[in-house]
């Protein structure tokens, strides 16, 4: 199968990595574990143990872009470590739990992309 009709397919549809994500806004939520984020799209693009810039309410965001459509999604959490407050769990300790509601951000309708990552997290992650 060459490259074009392979990214076609939902196989490489959605593409981790930097791009624009201002005006981007909450759609929707996905319960899921940061490792089972982490399987499906690596590494977060944001990440506060590395990542001076990263902003004070999240902690771990993913940046995806939607080669079909030109859209960008957005996976993170909001305001649920000590990143953002003292008393809530540090960055670590976040990480390992067992599932969070994790946001779901983009400009566009989101719809599709959940179904793609929550299909993914059941294949890769289950």
């Amino acid at each position: 199968m060459n490259q074009t009709a392979e990214c076609q397919s939902n196989e490489c549809r959605y593409v981790p990595g930097y791009h624009d994500t201002d005006g981007s806004s909450l759609q929707s939520f996905l319960q899921c574990s940061y490792d089972d984020l982490v399987k499906v799209l690596g590494h977060p693009q944001v990440d506060a143990l590395v990542d001076d810039e990263a902003d004070y309410k999240t902690s771990s965001e993913w940046i995806v872009f939607d080669r079909m459509t030109g859209s960008v999604f957005t996976v993170y959490d909001y305001k649920a470590t000590g990143v953002y407050e003292s008393g809530l769990p540090t960055v670590e300790s976040f990480r390992k739990r067992a599932s969070y509601d994790w946001h779901i951000g983009g400009r566009t309708n989101a719809r599709a992309f959940i179904f793609w990552l929550k299909n993914r997290i059941a294949l890769q992650c289950k």
